[in-house]
């Protein structure tokens, strides 16, 4: 399970800034939750999913409803928000490669998918880093320097 770091509380912080409220948020590969009990705040309905049973199951604990889905594999409706906080470094060491995203892939087939589960006029909310591999060319809503990487979180809006 991932435990919360900078990245988390940079998403976090800028879902705050945004002042992100509605009827339904989805949070992609929740975690240990912390970004979905923040999205409990602001939303009537919180869906979170993950890969890792561990993951839901400390998610659930925390009264948040949560699922294990690859992505969006077992997600059956359109949300106002999408929220993902990616495995996004570039796998450097075998023993890494649970908290990486390799080539992208998972990164590519986020962004393929995602815009189909979004309400109209919803929004989704996406992190990489400067050395992520892929990058998709959303708008980027808000930027954070560390001592070794760039943090971005992206902004899609359908706008339909």
């Amino acid at each position: 399970m991932y435990k919360p770091d900078s990245d988390s509380f940079f998403m976090i912080d800028t879902i705050k800034e945004l002042d992100l409220k509605g009827k339904s948020a989805l949070e992609i590969g929740c975690g240990s939750g912390v970004i979905a009990e923040e999205l409990a705040t602001r939303f009537r309905k919180v869906l979170a999913v993950d890969i890792d049973p561990k993951s839901v199951e400390f998610t659930r604990k925390k009264g948040i409803n949560a699922k294990v889905s690859d992505l969006f594999s077992k997600v059956q409706k359109k949300f106002d928000l999408i929220v993902f906080n990616p495995p996004y470094l570039p796998c450097y060491y075998e023993e890494d490669k649970e908290n990486c995203c390799g080539d992208g892939r998972i990164i590519k087939r986020f962004v393929k998918e995602a815009p189909g589960f979004l309400e109209r006029s919803g929004t989704i909310l996406f992190l990489t880093s400067s050395l992520t591999p892929y990058r998709p060319k959303w708008k980027v809503v808000a930027e954070k320097k560390l001592h070794f990487e760039t943090l971005f979180i992206h902004k899609l809006t359908l706008d339909l």
